[in-house]
């Protein structure tokens, strides 16, 4: 699979969010810029069980209140229950001849009796209510059912039936679970919501990515020792690519350079796009600050600069995204440093 290029970037990065860099001393004479070529290996057996341990160490470490108690907060702890009012009208429908009346003592004990059977409370879990989530929206299904005049007919039939017929309490539940993703709206979508903050995979966000065999290419090194030039340099040479850096003065200076030079390219910022021609005929090369950078666009090659900036607390999750999402044969990915990669 493709995503296990990514396997001895995890370990790089790992060791860059725990310790600081050491920045080679300016010297006359400027060392090699250090470039190695990474292809795919295997994935370790215990990388998936390395990666859900240690995004569970750290949810808990940047929540103080999550460090104290050693527990992790759920959802039940974030969500709030809407109010669902009853209809209340002067003149109830007639419903005479229609089903047989249930006065309220004996839809109390129907009631009663649906909340306390084990199979609606595994009926519940299996649509995303915990014992707390059930016990919100039963209260508040209850009260609607006792108090709401006139009653929804459909629900006052089923009553009927239960008290009059002897239907079992279990056909209640699809409306209790009607009601009760009135009262949770998020229980509509509650499988999306598990999928989409599952982080424990990073490599399935990004399918475009995912499609294609990359080839990464990571260059460290001090300042002046090659590494834009040599990037730069594939870059303009490729049929297709985008240059990804920090700052709008960097994309502005590549955008410049690289038409200087003969070849076409773009410039998206957060502010600004300009064209080499016009916004009818847009260039194969973009140049553009990290965060404007499309993962459903395919490039022959890409540049990521600044890598190092992943451990940024504020814009970290833009060279994440670069580095798990880019779609480019090709990915160069440049370090300010100097350091070796175990």
């Amino acid at each position: 699979m493709a995503h296990s290029e990514l396997v001895p970037f995890l370990r790089l990065f790992r060791r860059l969010s725990v310790c600081s860099v050491p920045r080679c001393p300016n010297t006359l004479q400027s060392p090699q810029c250090c470039s190695r070529s990474l292809l795919h290996g295997q994935q370790s057996s215990n990388h998936k069980a390395w990666a859900k341990s240690k995004w569970s160490t750290r949810t808990t470490s940047h929540n103080p209140s999550n460090a104290k108690s050693g527990e992790t907060r759920h959802i039940e702890d974030l969500v709030v229950p809407v109010e669902v009012t009853a209809p209340h009208y002067e003149q109830e429908q007639n419903s005479d001849g229609v089903v047989d009346p249930v006065d309220s003592v004996d839809m109390s004990m129907v009631l009663n009796e649906f909340s306390r059977r084990p199979m609606i409370r595994q009926l519940a879990e299996e649509n995303g209510m915990n014992a707390k989530l059930f016990m919100t929206a039963f209260r508040s299904f209850r009260s609607y059912c006792l108090t709401a005049k006139p009653l929804d007919p459909v629900i006052a039939v089923t009553f009927s039936d239960i008290v009059n017929s002897g239907h079992d309490v279990e056909s209640l539940f699809v409306y209790f679970l009607t009601h009760a993703r009135k009262v949770y709206p998020h229980l509509e979508s509650i499988e999306d919501l598990k999928m989409i903050s599952n982080l424990t995979q990073p490599h399935n966000w990004y399918p475009e990515a995912r499609t294609i065999m990359r080839k990464i290419v990571f260059h460290a090194g001090p300042t002046n020792s090659g590494k834009t030039y040599e990037a730069l340099k594939r870059f303009r040479d490729s049929k297709s690519g985008i240059y990804c850096g920090p700052l709008k003065l960097l994309a502005s200076e590549v955008f410049s350079k690289t038409n200087e030079l003969g070849v076409k390219c773009d410039m998206v910022t957060g502010e600004e796009r300009r064209f080499a021609v016009d916004n009818y005929h847009p260039s194969n090369h973009i140049s553009a600050t990290v965060e404007m950078l499309s993962t459903q666009m395919r490039f022959e090659c890409a540049v990521i600069d600044e890598i190092q900036m992943l451990r940024d607390e504020q814009r970290g999750w833009a060279w994440t995204r670069a580095l798990l999402g880019v779609a480019a044969e090709e990915v160069t990915y440049r370090l300010s440093a100097s350091f070796t990669v175990k």
